[in-house]
C-alpha cells in the first residue's frame, strides 16, 4: 500500500489526512474513483485529484 496524504474540506477548513491507497476504479458518470483507507480502518472512496501523488506515480495508477 502506498501512503498519501488526502485534502479534503470539513467544517470550512482545509483537512490534510494521512491515509494508504487501496484501489482505484472507474464510476460510470462520475469518472476514477479511488479507495483509500484512514488510520481508524475505515475505508473511503475519494476523488483521485484530492490525493498527493507525484506525476508519474498518478499516471501509473491511474491511467489506461
Amino acid at each position: 500500500m502506498k501512503r498519501m496524504i488526502w485534502t479534503k474540506y470539513e467544517n470550512y477548513d482545509l483537512v490534510k489526512k494521512d491515509v494508504y491507497f487501496l484501489s482505484a476504479y472507474y464510476k460510470d458518470g462520475i469518472g476514477p474513483r479511488a479507495l483509500v483507507i484512514c488510520k481508524d480502518n475505515q475505508v473511503h472512496e475519494v476523488n483521485p485529484y484530492d490525493l498527493s501523488l507525484p506525476t508519474a506515480e498518478y499516471n501509473k495508477v491511474f491511467a489506461e
